[in-house]
């Protein structure tokens, strides 16, 4: 997920990628958390790739 994102030029900071692998078959994306320079573009790119919503990683 992070070199799809480096190779559209966008730098990552920080990537998490829930899963699911219920399916011996796949593993199923559910939603990424994100933080890099450019959220809109970075969470559209996962959402046409994967079908995978993305969430702005949030830190406290």
């Amino acid at each position: 997920m992070k070199n799809l994102l480096e190779s559209n030029g966008i730098s990552v900071y920080k990537i998490c990628v829930e899963t699911d692998i219920s399916d011996s078959s796949c593993i199923s994306i559910i939603k990424t958390q994100l933080s890099c320079d450019d959220f809109e573009k970075g969470a559209d790119i996962i959402k046409s790739e994967t079908g995978a919503e993305c969430e702005l990683w949030q830190t406290d």
